[in-house]
């Protein structure tokens, strides 16, 4: 846990480093939003319908 918390610290202080240096506004597609938002869900709801239901075989 100590190995994600210093990560997200990591990743924290370069997107810092990288805004002050890149003062424009970030502009981000919606279809990008959306696939990131709705994208995991999809795929584990496929992955649960396709393969988590099955029958297991003896």
């Amino acid at each position: 846990m100590t190995l994600t918390w210093a990560f997200a610290l990591m990743l924290s202080f370069g997107l810092r480093a990288w805004g002050a240096h890149h003062p424009d506004p970030f502009i981000i597609r919606p279809y990008l939003v959306f696939g990131l938002l709705f994208g995991p869900s999809i795929v584990l709801g496929f992955w649960l319908y396709f393969v988590g239901f099955r029958k297991v075989e003896l």
